[in-house]
């Protein structure tokens, strides 16, 4: 009888250790795909970044021109308005000021 109870428990123990043993394996393999998805993503958010910044550096012209124009429009109105002869005066200003020449 206490031989089968000792073969029993050696059983026993020998079924837990497989189960902590498949239980650490099934950790081992979730870290490592989780840590492979890591690293995936990783990649890719390299690879956005860098087609991001080569799409800015091909762009870079056409932005700094246009925000050029955008930025340079009102002072090129002011220099127009300027150097181009200005109407007569009717007298009146709109501010009700008279014209004192």
């Amino acid at each position: 009888m206490r031989e089968t109870a000792e073969r029993i428990w050696a059983t026993i123990i020998r079924a837990r250790a497989e189960t902590e043993l498949r239980e650490s394996e099934i950790q081992r393999v979730r870290e490592q795909s989780a840590r492979e998805q890591e690293r995936q993503r990783a990649e890719t958010l390299a690879e956005l970044r860098s087609r991001q910044n080569s799409l800015l550096q091909q762009r870079q012209p056409r932005i700094s021109y246009s925000v050029n124009i955008i930025a340079g429009s009102p002072a090129r109105c002011l220099e127009r308005s300027h150097s181009s002869p200005r109407p007569p005066s009717t007298g009146t200003t709109g501010t009700g000021a008279a014209k004192h020449e």
